[in-house]
């Protein structure tokens, strides 16, 4: 049996706070015969950042994308900020209000210029007004240097900038958890 692990690192200002943002409870995920997560079992406080590590194939990609039910988990429980994850459309519509995703491949729609793709959740997700999204969205563009991509397309960025522009939008869309499947964002590559 393969096993993932998790790293967890306390954020120092809220380490008070011990409010459980994300709550697994004997989560179990089957494809076919193949049982990808095994009754899994995990609780997140707020402040606190995690680190899903483990070889190819060993569901970590599959325990993220249960979080908002972009894959659905056949047995247990998630909780998101007190919210079930179940089939309660009202409930998967909320929950995906509040957690972010940066995909691998950073997701970001190749027919849009970095700048729409940035504006896309605030304008659509939060209901920000379109001049006030995009002041938004350039002031991260600018914040990670890379203000003058803001009008180009996704094919036309390299890696780092695909990856810092796909953390743009995430940030825009204001989450208040993150879920990030790419591991060298943090190391500079």
């Amino acid at each position: 049996m393969v096993k993932t692990s998790v790293a967890r690192k306390k954020n120092k200002k809220n380490s008070s706070d011990e409010t459980i943002v994300v709550s697994m409870e004997h989560v179990n995920k089957w494809f076919g015969q193949f049982h990808v997560l095994r009754d899994i079992n995990l609780r997140v406080v707020k402040g606190e950042r995690i680190v899903i590590c483990g070889p190819s194939g060993s569901g970590k990609s599959t325990l993220i994308r249960c979080l908002n039910r972009l894959e659905k988990h056949q047995d247990g429980d998630i909780n998101v900020h007190g919210i079930e994850l179940n089939n309660d459309v009202k409930n998967i519509d909320e929950i995906r209000r509040e957690v972010g995703m940066v995909f691998q491949h950073f997701n970001l729609f190749p027919h849009l210029s970095i700048l729409e793709n940035c504006m896309l959740a605030p304008i659509w997700v939060r209901k920000t007004p379109r001049a006030e999204a995009e002041e938004i969205a350039m002031h991260f563009l600018t914040r990670v240097k890379i203000p003058e991509q803001a009008l180009k397309y996704p094919g036309q960025l390299s890696g780092g900038a695909a990856a810092a522009c796909g953390n743009c939008a995430r940030t825009l869309h204001a989450a208040t958890i993150d879920a990030v499947r790419r591991a060298n964002l943090c190391s500079g590559s």
